[in-house]
């Protein structure tokens, strides 16, 4: 009797200390708030050039999770960073990458945001650019026009497998996961769900694109079920608090804007930091 009797003592002493370390409440059941990632688009360009090794420290300075990038190949066969076929929008000079040479695109001066307020930056190589990432900073790639052979081995070189996310077409992304399977691999947005289900079951995207007006609550729900995540595209119109808040409300992982640093600021009010 005397046994039972401190047992019971034992577990209504339990239950006090729980419930004082509660709040003087039993907590109940809550779901985990998901942190929403943060991107970079083309680096942190309004302060610094796109795509430049200044725009990648300023992104990881900001605490940015990934900064996006832009990869080509010159016409003597380097990889190096440029969203534009050509050079003309970004630098002080003229011509297609793909018909330039690695020094001659060296040659030139990055402008800033291309509005002839000339900064002392050079166009990054794709090697530079991997190094200056450091330990923290993840990469979404957006593979415009480069071997995918050369991409993989030098983020191989870099130890930057895992931590790099590749955008490109059903096709290409195709090819990336023939030669890896540490990549993730990101597709434009789905049609619908049987193509979401063609591209997860024929190369395991690991991630769905698309403007954040392009996806539901609904959408994003059958990504999820896939085990796919959903990243948005959050620019031009949509890059502001009220395009934000529909991403987040709508469940996506991740957002890709123009304004990180005030993205991050939004996101840590909502407590998804």
């Amino acid at each position: 009797m005397c046994k039972r009797l401190c047992v019971r003592c034992l577990v209504l002493l339990l239950g006090v200390v729980l419930m004082i370390s509660a709040g003087g409440r039993v907590p109940a059941d809550e779901p985990v708030v998901k942190r929403v990632v943060v991107i970079a688009h083309r680096t942190a360009h309004r302060e610094h050039p796109e795509n430049s090794l200044a725009g990648i420290a300023a992104a990881a300075e900001m605490g940015c999770d990934y900064v996006e990038l832009d990869v080509r190949q010159t016409s003597d066969g380097a990889l190096v960073l440029m969203h534009d076929s050509s050079v003309d929008r970004v630098t002080n000079g003229h011509g297609k990458v793909a018909d330039l040479t690695l020094a001659e695109i060296k040659a030139l001066r990055l402008n800033h945001r291309g509005d002839g307020d000339t900064a002392a930056q050079r166009i990054p190589t794709f090697d530079e650019a991997l190094a200056a990432l450091g330990d923290h900073l993840q990469l979404y790639l957006d593979h415009k026009e480069a071997p995918e052979d050369m991409v993989v081995g030098m983020l191989g070189r870099h130890d930057m497998i895992a931590r790099t996310a590749v955008y490109s077409s059903p096709e290409e992304l195709a090819r990336f996961r023939a030669l890896t399977d540490g990549l993730r691999l990101m597709t434009p947005h789905p049609d619908d769900e049987a193509q979401m289900r063609a591209w997860r079951e024929g190369f395991h995207a690991d991630v769905f694109d698309g403007g954040g007006d392009e996806w539901t609550a609904a959408s994003v729900a059958a990504a999820h079920q896939l085990g796919v995540q959903v990243w948005v595209d959050c620019l031009g119109g949509e890059d502001n608090v009220e395009g934000w808040r529909h991403a987040v409300e709508i469940g996506v992982d991740g957002i890709q804007s123009d304004r990180p640093a005030e993205l991050i600021a939004f996101l840590e009010g909502m407590g998804r930091r």
